[in-house]
């Protein structure tokens, strides 16, 4: 408590200083008033006997002339003294209001927002893992209820997907990533494979049958997709196949992954007797950046609202929904300049560098929403690590039914 008084009274004195020139003034703006007022007394004088010399006037008027003056003068002298100490005692209420105000507001602010908030969020430690489950839990209620209202979102569907298998709920995970595989004409080699990998968690980890079948339309769609390739690989090695299992996975650790990762998939070659592959050079670096021109169809301009709402993000095409880096821009004044970099990336631990091919997505939003909706107007386009190092354009020329 006494710090917290040595703290209020520097407080005090800081804004006692800032307001010094307030309570410097109220007697001297006086004295310079009546000074002024002498001042042009003494030259109106001076105007007269000049304009009476040269004949501009009479000796009378200019008697006439300075006795006017002198009882202005007098007048003036006598309203300054009122006004000084009115204006006087204005001065210091504005003065003590600027040293009090910022007490008060900081004094405000420390009960409501300050030290004792932060206690109780310090006692009461970082969110438990019930309180985690119920975040998820809360945004899986919030996509279900977008979905209840738009529910030919296939992207929607794939996140509904993610948020359950969260939730540890294998099977509604299955039925969602179902539905968006369904919406999106099994195109997506990654929602196919999110389908097999919750269908087997249903079915006691069992990966023949439905998913089995699921991994294979994967990988004639992407077929160097890491995990489609590792999952064939265990859908090969649960049917003994160990020879197929060793070549998939040899072909999985050419590619480029985390430190950690590569550790556990050597490890699993080993097992089972095979020789992991060094990692194949892609002749060109990973970009930190990507540049990126936003072009709008000619025929869409009449189409984007008022208020309307940019994003433009960059995906892994073989990889999870979610974007490696995503902005969010107001929609107006195309063409746009828009730089992605891992600085934007919403997901920790997972940037641009991560992987060889990018698809890079503009996205006019008319509610402000992330997610895609009716009447959304989009555009993108897949290139390569060495197509990336250039900027790339991307052209808004559809509306999303």
């Amino acid at each position: 408590m006494n710090a917290y008084l040595a703290m209020a009274a520097l407080a005090l004195a800081a804004a006692v200083w800032l307001a010094r020139p307030w309570l410097a003034r109220a007697l001297p703006a006086t004295l310079r008033r009546r000074r002024a007022n002498v001042d042009a007394y003494r030259t109106r004088l001076g105007e007269i006997e000049a304009e009476c010399r040269f004949g501009a006037i009479d000796a009378e008027t200019a008697a006439t002339l300075c006795d006017e003056a002198a009882a202005r003068l007098l007048h003036e002298a006598a309203a300054e003294t009122d006004r000084g100490f009115g204006d006087g005692r204005r001065r210091f209420g504005v003065a003590l209001t600027v040293a009090l105000l910022p007490i008060a507001v900081a004094g405000g602010w420390y009960a409501t927002n300050g030290s004792w908030r932060v206690q109780r969020q310090i006692a009461a430690g970082p969110p438990t893992a019930a309180e985690q489950t119920a975040q998820v839990r809360a945004a899986v209620d919030q996509i279900a209820a977008h979905l209840q209202q738009q529910p030919g979102d296939a992207q929607g569907w794939a996140l509904l997907g993610v948020g359950r298998m969260n939730l540890d709920d294998a099977a509604g995970a299955a039925a969602a990533f179902h539905r968006a595989n369904v919406l999106s004409g099994q195109t997506e080699p990654d929602w196919l494979v999110a389908e097999g990998e919750a269908l087997a968690l249903a079915h006691g980890h069992d990966l023949s049958g439905a998913p089995a079948a699921l991994f294979s339309k994967a990988s004639a769609i992407a077929p160097d997709n890491p995990r489609v390739l590792w999952y064939a690989g265990l859908v090969a090695l649960q049917a003994g196949d160990r020879a197929s299992a060793r070549a998939r996975w040899q072909r999985l650790a050419q590619q480029d992954m985390p430190a950690d990762v590569r550790k556990a998939l050597e490890a699993q070659i080993r097992r089972i007797g095979g020789t992991p592959s060094l990692p194949v050079s892609t002749g060109s670096p990973a970009p930190a950046r990507l540049e990126v021109q936003v072009v709008l169809a000619p025929d869409l301009r009449q189409a984007v609202p008022d208020g309307a709402t940019l994003f433009v993000f960059a995906q892994a095409p073989d990889g999870p929904p979610m974007p490696l880096a995503a902005r969010r821009l107001p929609a107006h004044d195309f063409p746009l300049q828009v730089t992605l970099d891992d600085s934007n990336a919403p997901m920790g631990g997972r940037g641009l560098a991560s992987v060889n091919r990018y698809r890079i997505t503009a996205r006019i939003s008319t509610n402000g929403q992330a997610l895609p909706g009716h009447g959304d107007l989009e555009g993108s386009v897949i290139v390569d690590r060495a197509q990336a190092q250039q900027p790339v354009k991307v052209v808004i020329d559809r509306r999303l039914s």
